[in-house]
């Protein structure tokens, strides 16, 4: 089978996998099972129970996508939950949650022999696509697979459609405790990776700079990655500089930082990119020793200045004049306050 994308064919072949194969691919490190996550892979107990009750009575399942690397391992484009379920209860990682009371609370290990036979026999029909291409086939397929399912985030697509191209980078930095300290009591959804898109932010204002913003944030993030080759160089720089800024705003806001004195405790996106974007340019010990002003000029400018605040009202304001006009204000501030001193 081929498929076409521009003036690219993409060959995809269709194969039947035992469940059996699929665990030796896991157990050999063929199978990459730190795919970018489509999915968050948090399926209840009994969900997880009707897919392994399904291959016991031999009921198919749906099929599964997979991406043949250059290396002869395989990426997991679509069925991660399944695929992770089926390696998850091999490896006695979950009970059984079922009417049936021959398997109700049984691990695979608890199963007869033949039982255990059925699992590893069961079979999946998977599409493997060869394909040396990168981004725009990837969204496709992504996009084609999921019409009928539910709506995914911006920054799910980009982990999927991206892969390498700076995502491991974000996961990484999004797990930093002070990072996580600044956004925690806060309506974050995390299921949909917001928290990887806030890194995303940081990260694009600090390698482009806030003059390059086009008026469309989606636009803007998305190049980023497009163009991550030009910027991957740059990772040891920016990892030092993400903690800096982080540890920074966690001594001095904690878990009020980026609130804009809504009723909700919604990150104002506005103020998180202003306030990382210009902390970016000091080190944490001088941030920290000058932190009850900052937070003073910046209480008084969201309350006393019109400008300011029509331009983090809502945290979504995009225009161009109004990134501009927030990002020129509060980086004025922050000369005035702390100059050129770092100390």
């Amino acid at each position: 089978m081929a498929a076409f994308t521009g003036n690219e064919q993409v060959k995809i072949d269709m194969r039947i996998l035992s469940l059996y194969e699929l665990f030796r691919w896991e157990e050999n490190g063929i199978l990459k099972m730190d795919a970018p996550e489509l999915r968050n892979l948090r399926w209840a107990p009994d969900g997880k129970s009707r897919l392994i009750e399904a291959a016991l009575r031999g009921i198919p399942v749906q099929a599964i996508f997979l991406e043949a690397a250059k290396d002869g391992s395989m990426e997991i484009i679509d069925g991660a939950q399944r695929i992770k379920t089926f390696v998850s209860f091999f490896k006695d990682g979950f009970e059984l949650v079922n009417e049936n009371p021959d398997w109700n609370g049984r691990r695979f290990s608890d199963l007869s022999p033949i039982e255990q036979r059925k699992i590893e026999d069961f079979q999946l029909v998977a599409y493997v696509v060869h394909n040396d291409s990168e981004g725009e086939f990837r969204r496709q397929l992504f996009e084609s697979m999921n019409l009928n399912r539910r709506s995914f985030s911006s920054q799910e697509i980009r982990n999927y459609q991206y892969g390498n191209m700076g995502i491991p980078f974000i996961r990484k930095l999004a797990e930093y405790n002070s990072f996580r300290q600044t956004i925690s009591e806060k309506e974050v959804d995390f299921s949909a990776l917001q928290h990887q898109e806030l890194v995303l932010r940081f990260m694009s204002f600090y390698y482009k700079g806030f003059e390059e913003y086009n008026g469309n944030m989606k636009i803007f993030l998305d190049k980023t990655l497009q163009e991550y080759e030009n910027y991957r160089s740059r990772e040891a720089e920016f990892e030092p500089v993400f903690k800096n800024v982080f540890d920074a705003i966690a001594g001095i806001w904690g878990t009020d930082a980026f609130l804009a004195g809504e009723k909700k405790r919604r990150i104002n996106l506005a103020l998180y990119d202003v306030i990382t974007y210009s902390f970016s340019g000091y080190e944490k010990e001088c941030l920290l020793y000058h932190g009850e002003q900052i937070r003073q000029r910046m209480r008084q400018l969201l309350t006393e200045h019109a400008g300011f605040r029509s331009s983090v009202k809502g945290g979504s304001n995009t225009s161009i004049a109004k990134v501009r006009m927030r990002f020129e204000l509060w980086l004025n501030e922050m000369d005035l306050i702390l100059g050129e001193s770092n100390v």
